[in-house]
């Protein structure tokens, strides 16, 4: 219905939404604009239905906190998955249980015990480092390797935790390539595809080790900056212009002038982290409108 223009407008799961915009080849037509598990829950009418706000808000507030609360955790909060090493305990132990009950010699059974206790600990191990490697997969942004748009989040609330508690400094760049589309015309998708990893890969060069890079979606990228003012996060983002500028990317013996536009924002101890990134968003569209090719903190 959104491809068709039937709806402006529509709320879906990350992967679920894009992989229907891919399968609709309408992926570049979109834009995501808010991720509703980071934030409460809020009312909207058209502003100009007054009546019916009112009747709204009247609805609301009948609703308890106790309800309130029930409905974040039902519908805003990721549920948490059962461990993956639940089944496979409980059927051990029903094993143990059965010999147990069998009858065989107190030292054996306690041999065995032991023996089956020791492969118990190595699967649940090995199972938690299984589970581990999920988790960080399910982070990643498959084509570039760094963090995808639920990651970046996480990492963000964990570092404006860290900010507010401690009175730091943090500072991130939103990057939006120029003209991407006429690149990915000009190459194919799959030459979009490596020039998306060739910028990363020159990004990266200027990260510090407590730096992090993650793509939003399409080309988009997003870097988040601990321990540092706005000032400096723009001047890291002019160094990777400036080696974009001198050396091109390059796919299939064919040359990329590649740039972007860029936004910065310093996070304000009283703001939100929507209303963070809203800001460096703001810088960007500015950039863009400026001409591209630009940083604006």
């Amino acid at each position: 219905a959104a491809v068709g223009e039937e709806i402006q407008a529509f709320v879906a799961d990350y992967p679920a939404g894009y992989y229907r915009l891919i399968m609709a080849d309408a992926f570049d037509d979109f834009q995501s604009v808010d991720t509703l598990y980071t934030e409460g829950i809020h009312a909207a009418v058209k502003r100009s239905a007054t009546g019916l706000l009112a009747f709204v808000d009247a609805g609301l507030a009948k609703i308890s906190k106790a309800e309130k609360v029930a409905i974040r955790d039902r519908w805003l909060i990721p549920t948490a998955p059962m461990p993956a090493w639940m089944i496979p305990t409980a059927v051990i132990g029903g094993a143990l249980l059965v010999l147990a009950a069998s009858g065989v010699h107190y030292w054996s059974l306690r041999h065995t015990v032991r023996q089956r206790t020791d492969s118990l600990n190595n699967t649940i191990r090995e199972l938690e480092l299984a589970n581990e490697r999920l988790q960080r997969l399910a982070g990643i942004d498959t084509l570039t390797g760094v963090a995808n748009r639920r990651a970046f989040y996480d990492r963000a609330a964990r570092e404006i935790e860290r900010t507010r508690r401690y009175g730091r400094t943090l500072s991130l760049v939103l990057f939006d390539l120029d003209h991407f589309k006429q690149i990915n015309d000009r190459l194919g998708h799959m030459g979009g595809d490596a020039i998306l990893q060739g910028f990363v890969g020159v990004v990266k060069v200027e990260l510090r080790e407590a730096d992090s890079l993650a793509r939003l979606g399409g080309d988009e990228f997003v870097t988040l900056l601990p321990e540092t003012t706005k000032d400096e996060a723009a001047a890291l983002a002019r160094r990777i212009m400036l080696h974009l500028s001198k050396r091109p990317l390059r796919h299939a013996d064919k040359t990329v002038a590649l740039s972007f536009s860029a936004g910065v924002a310093q996070f304000q101890d009283n703001e939100s982290i929507h209303d963070w990134i809203t800001r460096a968003d703001a810088r960007l569209y500015q950039s863009k409108a400026e001409g591209r090719a630009r940083v604006i903190a």
